[in-house]
Order: structure tokens, then C-alpha cells, then sequence
């Protein structure tokens, strides 16, 4: 580009202007009688040729819009060639509902990937007892008043997950909680007394190590070793009535997981045992329940991006045992059916969230999960 920031081609034209008028004035004087007509069709050709070179500064594109340009085309070339490679593909396919099976212990990050899993959980139960505020002598007679509560326990919480990718297919894994429960007791008189709770929770530590890798008909086997503290606050030391957000005892478990991929689905299933510590308290020596259990569920990509998924947990616990004697009702038998989508970008931004309802009486109504996973290093 010249130093007046015109094309050759315009500057050209301003010579040739230039010219003609130096040519009109040298008719000019050396003719005896000045021509009008002549004179005018100069002026005529030089304002002709003005408009026109202004007509072309005027449509000639500026430096940023062709490069503007010039990077959109790139990025939409960037983005086709992206989805014209199979290979590709799958990967953003599997993406798609790789959180599910992270989530389900069927998937492990590569080595020296780090994921930072920051989830809302929420959950809602229910329940109607009858209290008796007196005696029994007989089972069929009652001494005092038969009081008719309605319970409402909801609990909320928000939780760190940190999975970090090691070698030789195994990955470590922490959770930290902080939750806040609210219940509240609404007798038949439709008096209410409610208690609140925020804090910690108990802190859980897994190690896992993906075990056989499937071929053919053969899934994928994932095994976990998991390790739950009694970070939060204990229900064994609490004053009656007080809420409490730790379980008061220490557990470790084991979990088995196999997982299958036929695109654009994902199968899994998996066993859970789970051994309750005991501890010792005020009352006495407590020792909690085992509980073991299954889970089975299905993860359907839908595009490149966003997938669905379908899974049922099922856990049996033990009664539990108080200086050696049975807690009558403490045994428990929990399933809940759940629902989720997720949704993850192609800058591997992602949004899980799923919708679970209890199927069985121990089981809660209502649990609602949201998370934002953020994926650090590999």
C-alpha cells in the first residue's frame, strides 16, 4: 500500500486527471479565442473522475474486516475438519456420557489428568407416625394419648470431588461435603416444632484401578477401594432431638464395576459391600450395620454433545447392634430410580443434573442432583 493509502490503480486515475487538466489549460492559451465547449468537457471528464475514484476508496474492504473474516473462516474449517474425523467423533460421543460413568465408577481419567467435580445435591423424605405419650400395659391396651406426627426431613448438599489420574489404570479420588438439613414435626393440633444443621459432613477417599480390559462379548471390570471418615458431626453424641450431618462411625468398602460401550450406548453394572465400622459412645459400643447392594444403568449418547441416562440402586443394611444387642427397625432396604442428561461442549465445558425417586419405604421421596465438572491438565 502506498503512503496516501491508495491502490496503483486509483492513483493512476488521479494522473490522469491531473493531466487533462494541465492539457486544458495548455489549449487554453495557445489558442486565439478560448473554446467554452471545450473548456467545459474537461471540467466534465475531471469531476467524473473524482466520483469515481471516491466510489472505489469507498468500496474497498479495510484490513480488519479481511482478517476478520479471514479468522471465521478458519474456525468454521477448524470445527468441520473436527467432526469430518471419525475418530473424532467417537471421542465426543463417548464424551458425552463419560461423566455418567465417572460418576458410576466406570470410566478412569488418564494419568495426570486432574477433575474437579463441584455438585449440588438435594433430597427430600417424608413419613407419618403415630407417638404414644403414656404406657401399654396389654398390647391391645394403651395407657396416655395417641399423637399423630407428620415428619419432613430435607437435606442439601454441596460437595468437592477431585479425581486424579494415575499410572497403571488407576485413578484416587477425594470427596469433601458441606450440608445444611432442616426437619420439621407437625403434630395433629398442628403445633410444629422444627431443628436446623449446617456443617461438614464425612469426607470419603477411593482409590480405583481398572482390573481387565473387555474384547468381544468381555466388559471392562473396574474396581474400587473406598474409605469413609467420621469428619462430621456424630448422632451417638447429640442431645435429643439435635440433627446431625456425620454418621458417627468410620466404613470401608469395596465395589465392582463392568462396563460395556456399543455406540452410541453405554452398559454398566456393578456389586457394593460396605463395612460399618463400630464405635464407642456414652450408651455403650455401637456397631452399625453392613450394607451391600447392586446398581445397573444405561447411558444413551443423543449427539455429539448430549447424552441421557437411566440407572437403579439398590442397598441392603444390616440391623445394627448396641453392646451386642439387636436395634429393632434399624434394618433398611433403600432403591431409588433415577433419570440424568448431561451436556458437554466441544471446549469440554459440561453439565450433569438428575432426578432420582425412591422406590422403596426406607428410600427418600425426592434426590435431586446438579454438577459442573472442570477438567484440569490431560
Amino acid at each position: 500500500m502506498t503512503p496516501t493509502g491508495r491502490t496503483p490503480g486509483l492513483r493512476s486515475l488521479g494522473l490522469c486527471a491531473s493531466l487533462l487538466c494541465c492539457l486544458a489549460h495548455v489549449c487554453i492559451a495557445q489558442a486565439d479565442t478560448p473554446s467554452d465547449t471545450l473548456i467545459a468537457d474537461l471540467e466534465a471528464r475531471i469531476v467524473a473522475l473524482e466520483a469515481r475514484i471516491a466510489a472505489l476508496e469507498a468500496t474497498r474492504p479495510d484490513s480488519a474486516t479481511v482478517a476478520n473474516s479471514a479468522r471465521a473462516d478458519t474456525g468454521t474449517t477448524e470445527v468441520a475438519a473436527l467432526l469430518a474425523d471419525p475418530r473424532e467423533q467417537e471421542r465426543l460421543i463417548r464424551g458425552a456420557f463419560q461423566r455418567q460413568l465417572l460418576e458410576r465408577g466406570g470410566l478412569l481419567l488418564p494419568p495426570g489428568a486432574l477433575d474437579i467435580d463441584l455438585s449440588l445435591r438435594h433430597l427430600n423424605t417424608s413419613s407419618d407416625r403415630i407417638v404414644i405419650d403414656g404406657f401399654t400395659i396389654l398390647p391391645i391396651l394403651i395407657v396416655g394419648d395417641i399423637v399423630s406426627e407428620r415428619v419432613r426431613h430435607a437435606f442439601t448438599e454441596v460437595s468437592a470431588t477431585a479425581r486424579l489420574g494415575l499410572p497403571w489404570d488407576m485413578q484416587a479420588s477425594v470427596r469433601v461435603p458441606a450440608a445444611y438439613q432442616e426437619r420439621r414435626i407437625v403434630q395433629a393440633e398442628s403445633r410444629e416444632t422444627a431443628a436446623y444443621d449446617f456443617g461438614l459432613g464425612d469426607i470419603e477417599l477411593e482409590l480405583s484401578r481398572q482390573v481387565l480390559r473387555g474384547k468381544g462379548a468381555w466388559p471392562d471390570l473396574l474396581a474400587s477401594l473406598h474409605w469413609k471418615l467420621d469428619t462430621g458431626s456424630n448422632p451417638l453424641d447429640a442431645a435429643p432431638g439435635e440433627l446431625t450431618l456425620g454418621s458417627g462411625h468410620q466404613s470401608v468398602g469395596a465395589s465392582l464395576t463392568a462396563v460395556t460401550v456399543a455406540d452410541p450406548a453405554a452398559f454398566f453394572g456393578g456389586l457394593s459391600y460396605t463395612h460399618n465400622l463400630a464405635t464407642g459412645s456414652d450408651i455403650g459400643r455401637y456397631r452399625p450395620g453392613d450394607s451391600y447392594g447392586f446398581n445397573l444403568g444405561l447411558a444413551l449418547a443423543l449427539n455429539l454433545g448430549s447424552s441421557l441416562s437411566f440407572a437403579y440402586d439398590h442397598r441392603f443394611t444390616e440391623a445394627a447392634r448396641l453392646d451386642g444387642a439387636t436395634i429393632q427397625g434399624s434394618r433398611a432396604t433403600t432403591g431409588i430410580l433415577s433419570i440424568g442428561a448431561s451436556y458437554s461442549s466441544l471446549r469440554a465445558r459440561t453439565f450433569d443434573f438428575s432426578i432420582g425417586v425412591g422406590v422403596t419405604e426406607d428410600a427418600p421421596d425426592l434426590l435431586i442432583t446438579t454438577s459442573l465438572p472442570l477438567r484440569v491438565g490431560n
